[in-house]
């Protein structure tokens, strides 16, 4: 999926979710999930859980519902109460990092 495609809160979401959970360059990918959470306002949402890394970061649910329609989230395998990464997901990212994307506004203007 071409990165200017994903609506802006939730790119700017799925570029942190990436990041902590599939690294970019050189450095080992983490893995990590969403996890439902009540987000500081009292609203349904999720929560960024990444093995070895303490992450606070909340996404309401109206910033993940869109990155799982457009397959770039899914639902864990081993939980499907939890979200990570689709293959697709994994795709838009690594070609986001190949053409040289560092933060979540860059290569939307292409």
């Amino acid at each position: 999926m071409d990165w200017a495609l994903i609506p802006p809160r939730p790119r700017n979401a799925f570029w942190s979710i990436c990041l902590f959970t599939l690294s970019r360059g050189d450095r080992p990918a983490r893995g990590g999930r969403l996890v439902p959470a009540i987000t500081e306002r009292g609203t349904s949402g999720w929560m960024l859980v990444v093995p070895g890394h303490t992450y606070e970061k909340q996404f309401g649910d109206k910033t993940v519902a869109p990155l799982v329609r457009l397959g770039l989230l899914e639902a864990d395998d081993d939980d499907p109460a939890h979200r990570v990464v689709s293959k697709r997901g994994e795709e838009t990212w690594s070609q986001f990092v190949q053409r040289g994307g560092q933060f979540p506004e860059d290569l939307t203007n292409l």
